[in-house]
Parts: C-alpha cells; sequence; structure tokens
C-alpha cells in the first residue's frame, strides 16, 4: 500500500467514524428529537474510542516492571487525566493530522535541519503541532517523511529514511541533520546509522521507541515483519543492539514515559549506550509524546546545541557504508 493509498483509508475511517456519528447527531436534530438523543452517537464514539484506549493502558500497565511502577505511581485521577489525553490525542492524530498529511515541511531557513520518523501506521501529518512548535522558536528547515507500506520492512524505512536525508542536505547545503523519530520511528533511525555510518547525522532524539522491543501478540505479529522486528527479544533487534556496549557515534537522548500504554515494558526505550542520556516523562502517554511542551522544549535545546556545518563537496560525496546483517 504506497503512501497516497494510506492517507485514503485514514480518510475513509475518519469519515467513518467521525462523519457518521456527526451525521446521525444531525439527522436527529432535524426530526426533533430531544438534545439527549442528538448528543448520544457523539458522546457513543467518543466513550468507545476512551475505552479502547482505557483497555490498551490497563494490558501495558500489567505488563510494567514492578520496580518500575514503584518508581513511578499512578493514581486514579493521574491515570485518568492520563487516558483522555491519550484519547484526544488519537483522535486529533486519526482523525484531523494523518486523513490530510500536508505542509509537513518548512524548506526555507537556517541553522541544522530536522528531519522527523514516524511510527508504526502513522504519517508525516502527525508531526505537524510539533513542528509547528518548532518552527516559532528556531529557524530550522522541517521536514517529515511517510515511510510505506505500513507493515513493510523497517530495513526498507531505513532505505527510504536514507533517501529523505541525502535530499535534505543537497536542498539545505548543510552537512549533517538532526533526526527525531517517534516510537518505530527511532527504530527506523538506529537502522539507519547501522547502515550508513553517523556522517550525515549531528544528533538523533528519540520519543517512545522501544529500543529493546515491545510485547506483541502472535496474532498481531502475523501482519506485518515491522511488528516481527519489534517484538520483545526477536533477533532483528538482537542485532540491532548488539554495539550497545560501544558508544553511539553520535549525540542520542531518548524520551520516553513510564506510563507509556503502548510499548511495554515501558523501559525497553531505555538506551545502553554509555553515551546515551534520557528524559524520563511520568504521566506522558504513547502519543500524547507528540503534543507535550516539554517535547520541544527539549528539541529545541538539542536543536540549539548543534553547529550548522556548510556542505563541502567532500561531505557530499561521503559514502561510508557500514554492511551489517539484520535479516
Amino acid at each position: 500500500m504506497g503512501q497516497s493509498q494510506l492517507w485514503q483509508v485514514y480518510l475513509v475511517l475518519a469519515l467513518a467514524t467521525d462523519g457518521l456519528a456527526l451525521a446521525l447527531a444531525g439527522t436527529l436534530w432535524l426530526h426533533g428529537a430531544s438534545w439527549y438523543w442528538v448528543a448520544l452517537p457523539p458522546v457513543a464514539d467518543a466513550l468507545l474510542r476512551t475505552l479502547f484506549v482505557a483497555h490498551g493502558f490497563r494490558t501495558a500497565w500489567r505488563l510494567r516492571p514492578r520496580a518500575l511502577a514503584a518508581a513511578y505511581p499512578h493514581g486514579a485521577l493521574q491515570a485518568l487525566r492520563t487516558i483522555t489525553r491519550e484519547t484526544l490525542a488519537l483522535w486529533r492524530m486519526f482523525s484531523l493530522l494523518m486523513p490530510l498529511p500536508f505542509g509537513s515541511r518548512r524548506d526555507r531557513g537556517w541553522g541544522v535541519p530536522i528531519l522527523f520518523v514516524h511510527g508504526f501506521i502513522c504519517n508525516a501529518g502527525v508531526w505537524r503541532p510539533l513542528m509547528r512548535a518548532l518552527a516559532r522558536r528556531t529557524g530550522a528547515p522541517l521536514r517529515a517523511i511517510s515511510l510505506y507500506p505500513a507493515f513493510g520492512n523497517i530495513n526498507e524505512y531505513a532505505e527510504q529514511l536514507h533517501a529523505a536525508v541525502e535530499a535534505f542536505r543537497q536542498q539545505t547545503r548543510i552537512a549533517r541533520i538532526m533526526l527525531v523519530g517517534h516510537s518505530m520511528g527511532g527504530l527506523v533511525i538506529r537502522r539507519y546509522l547501522r547502515a550508513y555510518g553517523a556522517d550525515r547525522v549531528c544528533r538523533v532524539v528519540t520519543l517512545g521507541s522501544p529500543h529493546h522491543g515491545v510485547f506483541v501478540p502472535a496474532s498481531l505479529a502475523r501482519l506485518g515483519e515491522n511488528l516481527r522486528q519489534m517484538k520483545h527479544g526477536s533477533p532483528w533487534l538482537a542485532a540491532l543492539n548488539a554495539d550497545e556496549d560501544q558508544p553511539c557515534p553520535v549525540p542520542i537522548l531518548s524520551v520516553w514515559s513510564p506510563h507509556d500504554n503502548l510499548i511495554p515494558p515501558q523501559d525497553g526505550a531505555r538506551l545502553r549506550y554509555p553515551n546515551a542520556r534520557e528524559r524520563i516523562l511520568p504521566g506522558e502517554a504513547h502519543d500524547t509524546l507528540l503534543f507535550s511542551p516539554v517535547v520541544a522544549d527539549l528539541l529545541v535545546q538539542e536543536w540549539n546545541s548543534s553547529p550548522a556545518e556548510p556542505l563541502t563537496p567532500t561531505s557530499a560525496s561521503e559514502q561510508r557504508i557500514v554492511c551489517f546483517d539484520f535479516d
């Protein structure tokens, strides 16, 4: 399934859920129904979404490591707030941002360019709010890419990222760029670094990325190669993490939450490179990271710490490729 087809699927799903609820409410209103009958379809739609998210939280938090649960307790009111914010984040992503993933770039600017890599079954549209926040506070050229197919191989996603990195460097005439990945996007970035080296990258930030795997039921793992690669204990992850006893070739920051609802065990987002840094954000869910002001602050700080290097004929022709078996 290509990019345009995937966007059409998101648009159809958005219309099928929100559109149906609003159409039913409008029909009831036109037929003179009481206000509570008019409100019922959108309320039911919102309730179903909330229950779906709450079930995900229940499953993920039951799988939390005990030490993590003890270190970061989450009361009932705090849990309700987190669930509500994640429900709104998912609605915003799938109903507003991903169906029309346009405007996910700002080619003009100054300083180090920032390239964003989305997570599983998402597209470039999810980055628009965060990119707008960075556009107001930095001069960075900004671009987000869409990976396809939706259930493809992460190795192939890394090839797509390589093409995007090269195009962005040539367009901005900056030798090294900053990469930001959410969820699976962080693994795509790390796979890219293993395949092509760090000559084109000055800094990496991952948001809620399952660096050491996520519990994936067997029924879901059959859906796609990327799910099998991200599964806790997979040979692919073992290969990706084989060099974690050595320093990462670029400065890397992992931002994650002990209350993440989609990547149990949550501390699998921790990196073990000797030079890796991390920022733990209690109370955030998996997708609320994309809308977090704290995350925006962290990205601005990382960008300010990255001086731009003009692209030269030498850097433009760098082809240091690391042979590495991920099959």
